[in-house]
């Protein structure tokens, strides 16, 4: 059975570029929580999330700190290091590494991102929907 994960949920993302914002946007508008993780300080996501953690993507210790508390842990960039990925080793279920070759494309970025949104608005009203 899939886990559903209902507004109010805490929404964990590794990244917090520009593509993460969008999501932490339209996260927030559904009542999702976000939580982001990078590198840096004061970022296009972070400034949209309701908590922003920094530490080295590389650093396991602060990551499994980070993704305490989540429900769920996504990524927020196309190129997940080809070493064993964070998401594998915190034992995500659908975590795998993605070809290092993908090109950072936005107009596929945006696309892969509409989609998800849709996607997850479905989700959402099937799960919010009134029994008839």
């Amino acid at each position: 059975m899939t886990r559903r994960y209902l507004p109010g949920a805490t929404i964990g993302l590794m990244g917090s570029g520009q593509l993460g914002r969008m999501f932490a946007v339209a996260a927030r508008r559904m009542g999702y929580r976000v939580n982001i993780f990078s590198p840096e300080k004061d970022t296009p996501a972070g400034q949209f999330a309701d908590r922003e953690a920094t530490g080295a993507y590389e650093d396991e210790s602060a990551v499994r700190k980070f993704a305490k508390g989540l429900d769920l842990l996504t990524f927020e960039f196309e190129n997940i290091p080809r070493q064993p990925s964070i998401g594998a080793r915190l034992n995500a279920r659908s975590a795998r590494p993605a070809r290092s070759s993908t090109p950072r494309r936005i107009g596929f970025a945006k696309k892969i991102f509409s989609q998800a949104l849709e996607s997850l608005s479905r989700l959402i009203a099937r799960c919010t929907a009134r029994p008839s």
